[in-house]
């Protein structure tokens, strides 16, 4: 099926999508000369064509059981072929190829050019002398893909996904992937203040430091825009604007 349907999408690529209609049995023909599909299915797609069902194909991917189901009646194709054909022909004709015929920017070259505008929300304790304290941090920011290889090369198993994930959906994963880096950095900052606390509260470090001399750890010193720079380096980003505050505890 999937040599199928690459052969479809080459030769829309190279004679366009109105040549599967104009010249139906010049693409039955090609079909049968690569050996990509049995007869019987090149022959059902060729049906499918001459009868110009196709025509109305925003809905084909969406319900491909209500296709296979007009293809068997228009073209008394038996269910098996009916089917098959649906499948070819609602994969040929997905979203992302309608996209790209209509010279509109595929999903991931949209989400490659756009900046993302994220909010990250870390929450955590930490106890000093037995006593949990709560400490919060809010974070909202803007990032840009900057190295467009390393990005795809990163989100290559999202990218493999049929039907193709959205913009917003890939953004989405970019956002959840940011906020569970910083939510084990907060944690690593919680169990340092959680440490440092304690030490002071020891009586042999109260020795070396008196109190009017201590300032207890907050949660605003977290440096959560390091952390955000750190990941962005990592995976292809750059931090374009950045605005944080963490509760004083």
């Amino acid at each position: 099926m999937n040599q199928t349907i690459r052969k479809l999408e080459e030769i829309v690529e190279r004679e366009g999508v109105d040549y599967l209609h104009n010249e139906p049995y010049e693409v039955y023909l090609e079909l049968t000369d690569a050996k990509v599909c049995p007869k019987n299915i090149a022959g059902g797609i060729l049906l499918v064509l001459l009868n110009e069902i196709l025509y109305n194909d925003e809905d084909i991917a969406d319900d491909v059981t209500a296709f296979s189901e007009t293809i068997s009646k228009e073209c008394g194709l038996n269910e098996r072929i009916s089917k098959y054909v649906a499948c070819i022909l609602a994969s040929l004709y997905s979203e992302e190829n309608r996209r790209k015929w209509s010279g509109e920017p595929s999903e991931i070259e949209e989400f490659l050019s756009e900046d993302m505008d994220l909010e990250w929300f870390g929450s955590g304790y930490w106890y000093g002398n037995n006593t949990p304290i709560e400490c919060n941090y809010d974070a909202s920011f803007t990032i840009r893909p900057k190295d467009h290889r390393l990005i795809l090369n990163n989100l290559s198993s999202y990218l493999n996904i049929t039907p193709p994930m959205s913009c917003d959906e890939l953004t989405t994963v970019i956002e959840d992937e940011i906020s569970n880096y910083l939510d084990s950095m907060f944690d690593d900052f919680l169990m340092e203040a959680e440490n440092e606390l304690n030490e002071f509260l020891d009586s042999s470090f109260e020795v070396l430091c008196p109190p009017d001399e201590y300032s207890p750890p907050s949660a605003d010193d977290f440096n959560c825009l390091k952390h955000l720079n750190n990941w962005c380096k990592k995976n292809g980003f750059m931090v374009v604007s950045f605005d944080g505050e963490g509760s004083k505890c």
